[in-house]
């Protein structure tokens, strides 16, 4: 008896697999054969469907900051409150892209209000990059409160300032892009929050000071261009604890000294001045101060009063800085890059601001850094070709694996009545 039963499901395994099968088959053949204009309305219904979806919490706080750019930038040309439909705005699934891209506006960067949630505020992209001298303005502090930013890119514009500690509160944001600009100061120590930093491009502008050793415990970093500034001081041997740094661009500053040995044991790419790399850095681009001129005015301040006060300092004093001071740069330094310059600075250099500035961007269009050809994975191409991160969908399961995990199903449950 048990025997004909476990049979019986046992075929009727086999019948419920063959006939999904067929079905899942025939489903395929009337896809297949669906005419054309049906299959250009299914499509144009999916585009159809809502791309984005805001609270009524994010559509309000999100408002107020792009009211205050509004204000700040009224050739932007924004009124009313549905920002969605706004030149310049992209919005998609629950975010909010600021870029602008093919037009030129005229304006400043605006200090944003108080009377904000920013955990509300949903602007991840603000994109002002190549308005030169349209775009001006200072750093604003208070941009540190975008807690949803991701990327900033504010290259080959006017803007001026010093980078603002308080941008280290900026948790999400991976891309920051400020090449040729005005801004000026020291590299922030407080920035080393900045956890998902992956990229920060802040090549040709007027930074200055030492790099920060804090720097070090950026655990996302990977892209550093530093070069063409006026920084000053010693590489810091604890920037080689960056695990993900790739490439480290330094040339055309002032460092003193050698590269570090915990750079050269490092994996990333480095560039940096010939006399920081020549076999005699450590004597010839020495970072300590000349050991003469401290003496020359202790030997001769004490006898020069009470003999002539006028021509013993004008003796000495004088000359013992000339015979040594001025030889030892001229005899090192115009040496230094001509014995050892690596011809991978200049390879380098040149190529980096020609690189693609789009965030999350495989390849640029041929002659347009701005436009993107090809994303990275997970990443697709937008109308303005930005790359903007593919919405997450549930694989739902196709005919054929429900065929077969029912006849599967009925096998084991055949072979447990054929066992007993």
């Amino acid at each position: 008896m048990l025997r004909r039963l476990a049979c019986a499901f046992l075929t009727a395994a086999l019948g419920v697999f063959f006939v999904l099968l067929g079905s899942d088959a025939a489903m395929a053949h009337a896809a297949e054969d669906m005419p054309l204009s049906l299959q250009i309305e299914k499509a144009r219904f999916s585009d159809a469907e809502p791309r984005y979806s805001f609270t009524t919490v994010q559509k309000l706080n999100t408002l107020k900051i792009l009211q205050a750019f509004a204000e700040a930038i009224p050739s932007l040309g924004w009124a009313g409150t549905d920002f969605c439909k706004w030149p310049s705005v992209t919005c998609y699934q629950s975010t909010v892209l600021f870029t602008v891209s093919g037009i030129s506006v005229k304006g400043t960067l605006p200090d944003l209000p108080d009377a904000v949630d920013y955990s509300h505020v949903m602007i991840t992209t603000i994109n002002l990059f190549n308005q030169k001298s349209s775009i001006s303005g200072t750093l604003p502090s208070s941009w540190g409160k975008l807690q949803h930013l991701v990327t900033l890119n504010m290259g080959s514009t006017s803007v001026s300032g010093t980078l603002p500690a308080s941008w280290g509160s900026l948790r999400a944001v991976t891309f920051i892009s400020l090449p040729k600009t005005s801004i000026s100061g020291s590299l922030p120590a407080s920035w080393r929050s900045m956890s998902s930093l992956a990229t920060l491009i802040l090549y040709d502008t007027q930074l200055s000071g030492t790099l920060p050793p804090e720097w070090s415990s950026m655990a996302s970093m990977g892209i550093l261009q530093l070069h063409q500034n006026q920084f000053t001081g010693s590489l810091p041997a604890s920037w080689a604890q960056m695990p993900a740094l790739r490439r480290l661009s330094l040339i055309a500053n002032n460092f003193c000294g050698c590269v570090p040995d915990s750079w050269r044991r490092a994996s990333f790419r480095v560039t940096v001045d010939s006399q920081n790399s020549a076999a005699n850095c450590a004597t010839a681009n020495s970072c300590d101060p000349t050991t003469t001129t401290t003496e020359a005015p202790t030997t001769t301040t004490t006898e020069a009063p009470t003999t002539t006060t006028t021509e013993a300092p004008t003796t000495t004093t004088t000359e013992a800085p000339t015979t040594t001071t001025t030889e030892a740069p001229t005899t090192t330094t115009t040496e230094a890059p001509t014995t050892t310059t690596t011809e991978a600075p200049t390879t380098t250099t040149t190529e980096a601001p020609s690189e693609c500035e789009v965030p999350h961007c495989i390849t640029c269009v041929r002659g347009n850094p701005t436009r993107c050809d090809v994303c990275a994975s997970g990443y697709m191409v937008t109308a303005a070709q930005w790359c903007m991160k593919r919405p997450s969908a549930d694989l739902a399961s196709s005919p054929s694996s429900t065929a077969l995990n029912a006849a599967t199903s009925l096998g084991v449950l055949a072979a447990v009545l054929l066992s007993m």
